[in-house]
């Protein structure tokens, strides 16, 4: 019986570098700090899609679009209920439901 989720394998230069996002991967300095949100949301949207496994690369664009819709504040992204109607908006653009 597995007993973790499945979570997306991130990958560069062939080389497993992780296990899902990271935000210091952002090239923007105020994305690095507050862009905890964005990061989840493409983890979210990565599992809700079945995605095993992506380049650093792929997962950073994915990343970067989620920032787009999930900017930060000076608090960083403190909404949950927010959050969760901007995600499912996302989802279904994406026809996942």
């Amino acid at each position: 019986m597995e007993k973790e989720l499945s979570i997306i394998h991130i990958y560069e230069n062939e080389k497993l570098i992780g296990y899902g996002g990271n935000q210091d991967w952002f090239l923007d300095s105020w994305a690095q700090k507050a862009g905890c949100a964005s990061v989840l949301a493409s983890q979210l949207y990565a599992y809700y899609l079945s995605q095993e496994s992506t380049s650093k690369h792929d997962f950073l664009e994915i990343m970067n679009q989620m920032y787009q819709r999930f900017t930060p504040g000076k608090m960083g992204y403190p909404f949950l209920y927010k959050f969760a109607r901007t995600f499912c908006q996302t989802m279904k653009e994406h026809h996942v439901f």
